[in-house]
């Protein structure tokens, strides 16, 4: 998404920031919420796309559990409504 020179510092803002979801289970809640949070690109191309987001978003509680981590991001055809994109974690720290 190449940037607007003409577009204000809050639409730009906008356009690179999306909503990460995680949802974590294990054998006694196949079910667990996880949680949700913000997350901002800074790679982005025809097939894969990198996000920053905190840690906490996407921690689960044990080292055995699951976790299905997709992100929404609003498109401009799409009547700004949001598509659910699947992700993962390739760094942690």
């Amino acid at each position: 998404m190449p940037l607007n020179v003409f577009a204000s510092p809050e639409e730009d803002v906008k356009r690179f920031t999306v909503r990460v979801i995680q949802q974590s289970s294990d054998l006694f809640e196949p079910e667990n919420d996880g949680g949700h949070g913000s997350g901002f690109i800074v790679s982005l191309s025809k097939t894969k796309g990198f996000v920053f987001t905190n840690r906490h978003v996407v921690a689960v509680d044990e080292p055995l559990m699951a976790r299905k981590i997709e992100i929404e991001i609003p498109l401009p055809g799409n009547n700004h409504r949001p598509e659910k994109l699947p992700a993962r974690v390739v760094f942690e720290s």
